[in-house]
């Protein structure tokens, strides 16, 4: 079995990667080949170089999978958070989900692109759901018999952060907290009130690099409680609904 996987999603960081018989044996960042920081092309120089290693032609493909749901479902959870009042319906927001809509669907989410680079293929197109790739992709590799396993992301089609239960080579879905409510977002913005300025979409390396000196929100005793239970950390939401002021919290109690 010989499987290509592709993120893409017009967003940022595309990638591909190429696995045989259940063995990684290739994976690459697009912006390492195109030299384009956080490139959100299709990764058509990515998915060559994964052949190139393997030494195969795509149409030696067997699967080739996407680590993200199809265009539909990704737009109707926007529609939805428009109507519900989650996220603010602006001229510019309706127009962007729009947009993106419509640029993924006439791509066929990326397979028709696909198609276009490297020809017809009998491959079996898949498209995965975005968190349980991020949760394949942690446990698969982990060397865990039993995980319990958590995707706090900017987002998926409908996803913001989710917790699964890994064992015996099997995910379940332990919890969902549905897009627009992100810690990944809120993340942004406590790092923009700590100096960082612009805040990329990955956030994993910015405190060796944020200016403490210069902050002007609010102090660490406000964010992080070292109470004598659990330990708790509280983020408000983005700048949109800084008036509302609403915190989510999140209690660790060290038990899986």
């Amino acid at each position: 079995m010989l499987t290509l996987g592709i993120n893409y999603s017009q967003m940022h960081d595309s990638a591909a990667c190429i696995v045989r018989d259940g063995e990684l044996l290739f994976a690459v960042a697009e912006e390492r080949i195109s030299r384009v920081k956080h490139d959100a092309g299709f990764p058509k120089n990515a998915i060559q170089a994964c052949l190139d290693f393997a030494g195969v032609q795509a149409g030696q493909l067997d699967e080739v999978c996407f680590g993200w749901q199809t265009a539909g479902p990704v737009y109707r959870h926007d529609l939805k958070c428009y109507v519900t009042g989650k996220m603010p319906l602006t001229y510019l927001s309706g127009l962007n989900s729009t947009l993106h809509f419509l640029s993924m669907w006439h791509q066929e989410s990326g397979a028709k692109k696909f198609a276009q680079q490297f020809g017809a293929t009998k491959a079996k197109m898949r498209f995965v759901d975005h968190h349980l790739a991020h949760a394949i992709s942690a446990f698969a590799y982990s060397g865990f018999e039993e995980a319990a396993v958590v995707v706090m992301d900017g987002r998926g089609a409908w996803e913001a952060t989710t917790i699964w239960h890994g064992r015996n080579g099997r995910l379940d879905l332990v919890l969902m907290i549905p897009f627009p409510d992100s810690m990944e977002s809120d993340g942004a913005s406590a790092l923009r009130e700590a100096g960082r300025g612009f805040v990329s979409l990955h956030r994993f390396e910015v405190s060796a690099v944020s200016d403490s000196h210069k902050t002007t929100g609010r102090q660490r005793r406000d964010t992080i409680r070292p109470d004598d239970g659990p330990a708790r950390a509280c983020a408000r939401r983005g700048e949109r609904d800084r008036r509302q002021a609403q915190k989510y919290c999140v209690r660790g109690t060290g038990r899986m």
